[in-house]
């Protein structure tokens, strides 16, 4: 064989290899591209499941919201104003005597009748509630 020949052989044979590591590179590329495809697939279900149960979540608390604005709308005394929740006054005092003592000393010097803008059904409600929470926490 002359060595034109030869050459050309050897070109051809690296070419070869090189068009095989192509292919391999490929191939692999293809795998990989594959396997993000279905992690993306899969994140995309799940999203969309997320999704309505989000859905169905909001619409429930939209439903119980409702429910809790017609419930006070129909708590509304004669005169059109809301009966006060005594519970609202006694927010954040747990088993503490004091504490429950001092609000309510704070509530009457507030909504006393005898004050400008007192109430007496609110100091009624409060009172109400205090002795519910004393009873509780005194025993």
């Amino acid at each position: 064989m002359d060595t034109a020949t030869q050459m050309s052989e050897k070109t051809i044979r690296e070419q070869l290899q090189e068009i095989d590591l192509r292919k391999k590179d490929l191939e692999l590329r293809e795998h990989l591209f594959n396997m993000k495809w279905g992690v993306l697939e899969n994140e995309v279900r799940k999203l969309a499941v997320e999704r309505q149960e989000f859905k169905a979540w909001r619409e429930s608390e939209e439903t119980r919201l409702r429910a809790m604005e017609e419930e006070l709308a129909g708590m509304s005394g004669g005169d059109g104003q809301s009966i006060i929740c005594g519970t609202l006054f006694f927010c954040g005092i747990h088993n503490d005597e004091n504490s429950l003592k001092r609000r309510y000393r704070d509530l009457l010097k507030i909504y006393h009748p005898d004050n400008p803008d007192g109430d007496n059904d609110t100091i009624q409600e409060i009172n109400r509630e205090y002795d519910r929470l004393h009873d509780k926490i005194c025993g």
